[in-house]
């Protein structure tokens, strides 16, 4: 049998697009910029549509200020979109978003009380919002699984965080291939953290989740 009748059959079967020539993909990512100058330029405009994207860094680092920045332009320069901000960790300042120039009223804020919700959410809006264009996810190492919460402290999962973001980010790329399907190219952008390794050689930095976040991200920014 030929590739071309092979080609035919699963288009058929699983749609046109879930089997292409290489010629007919996208060549040039998207981007959305941030608003700062050296961040656009590193990183070849700024983040990655239709992507995840993942920053992270040691606290007060800047990671929360540069998502602020990036919704103050990104609504001004899509008047008619909205922005999703999953406030896991609730700690949403609006009087320093505001003054960094985001328009509040156009921030849907999601402040789910456990992870599997904050994941649930987000895919849902993901897959059924047409017009949000931008998603913040803050973040990655608040995101706990409802048993560990229900627990005491000494009886919780090991890794019930790391095995969440996993989900996480299978769902979140999954739900981001159907948007792109049907012509949508959202931006995610997730905040995660610094923890360090105890008693290792070589680079003790590591982060909540492993190196999923990093596998699947189309930029990481530290």
């Amino acid at each position: 049998m030929k590739a071309n009748k092979l080609m035919s059959e699963y288009q058929t079967k699983f749609g046109t697009d879930s089997i292409v020539t290489s010629g007919d993909t996208i060549q040039d990512v998207e981007r959305t910029p941030s608003g700062v100058f050296v961040f656009d330029l590193a990183t070849g405009g700024g983040w990655a549509k239709g992507k995840i994207n993942i920053v992270y860094g040691p606290e007060a680092s800047g990671k929360t200020n540069i998502c602020y920045l990036t919704i103050a332009l990104f609504l001004k320069m899509h008047p008619k979109l909205c922005v999703v901000f999953v406030d896991v960790e609730h700690a949403y300042d609006k009087t320093w978003a505001e003054r960094l120039g985001i328009e509040s009223e156009r921030v849907i804020l999601l402040r789910p009380q456990y992870g599997e919700q904050a994941v649930d959410m987000l895919v849902k809006f993901l897959s059924e919002a047409t017009d949000v264009g931008l998603y913040v996810v803050d973040s990655l190492a608040m995101l706990e699984p409802s048993k560990d919460l229900d627990k005491t402290a000494e009886t919780m999962q090991v890794a019930g965080n790391a095995m969440l973001i996993k989900r996480l980010i299978m769902k979140v790329n999954y739900a981001l291939a159907m948007s792109a399907a049907q012509g949508n190219f959202p931006t995610v952008i997730c905040v995660n953290q610094i923890r360090y390794k105890i008693g290792s050689y070589g680079n003790p930095e590591s982060q909540p989740g492993g190196k999923a976040p990093a596998h699947a991200s189309g930029g990481i920014t530290r």
